[in-house]
């Protein structure tokens, strides 16, 4: 018989063992069934905090895209005066379409994000205020609803390149250079200055930036879920199999 938790402990108990299953079976591939019985909650209790499977990606996401806009901002910071402000969001786009090409379960991952209408609603409520920051200057007039509505356009950009594997007739620096040109003109960027910025990113080591920022979305994963104290709840053997699942996730992009 499940056990009794109260919200907070639910949560957290969800949110860890479906961060192991999900990198272990992929989205799709986790059933409700296997989070229940893993995490050792009942059906009223999970769905009294998440409302559904969606619900925990919900939180994921948050968490997920929390740090990559974190990323942005300290990729913006470190930027010369004379840098362009577009460019830390060329780069910050260009990491994330690395990442997918790196692992079809962190692709997957991805894609149910931006499939997820909760989970996009939130994404572009929050790109809103970095595409301000950033491209204000080219858009003098524009607000943050403004904005918010130019994302609904680059973030369906986002996902048509998600959603097509990279191949040799498609390669990773051309779908870049794509996705680029269009996003960049679409917040009118000068053609000038685009062509800057795409040769600046191409410059890049984005694969092995990509799996740098991987590693660090884990560690904060570890460090939120705090594992090991997981470990007084879940006992030893099932977080060491979360931690072995991560570490091969990441040796895995090696």
């Amino acid at each position: 018989m499940a056990r009794r938790y109260d919200s907070e402990a639910v949560r957290n108990r969800v949110l860890s063992t479906s961060v192991r299953l999900f990198l272990e079976r992929g989205y799709h591939g986790t059933t409700m069934a296997a989070i229940l019985k893993e995490a050792d909650v009942s059906s009223s209790s999970f769905q009294n905090v998440f409302g559904n499977k969606d619900g925990v990606m919900y939180e994921l996401m948050k968490l997920m895209f929390s740090e990559q806009f974190s990323a942005a901002d300290s990729a913006a910071a470190l930027l010369g005066p004379n840098a362009s402000p577009a460019f830390a969001y060329a780069l910050e786009t260009s990491v994330q379409l690395t990442i997918a090409e790196l692992s079809e379960i962190i692709r997957d991952l991805y894609l149910q994000a931006y499939a997820s209408e909760r989970s996009l609603e939130y994404i572009r409520r929050n790109t809103a205020k970095h595409l301000q920051k950033f491209f204000q200057q080219y858009n003098p007039s524009f607000d943050e609803e403004d904005f918010y509505q130019m994302d609904i356009g680059t973030s369906g950009l986002m996902l048509g390149f998600m959603l097509r594997p990279c191949d040799d007739d498609f390669p990773l620096d051309v779908k870049i250079e794509r996705y680029l040109q269009m996003s960049l003109s679409a917040l009118n960027v000068p053609a000038e200055e685009r062509t800057t910025i795409i040769e600046g990113i191409k410059q890049q080591d984005l694969r092995s930036i990509a799996k740098a920022a991987v590693k660090q979305l884990f560690d904060v994963l570890s460090d939120t879920f705090d594992l090991e104290l997981q470990a007084q709840i879940f006992g030893e053997e099932e977080c060491d199999k979360a931690f072995d699942i991560i570490k091969e996730t990441v040796e895995s992009l090696s």
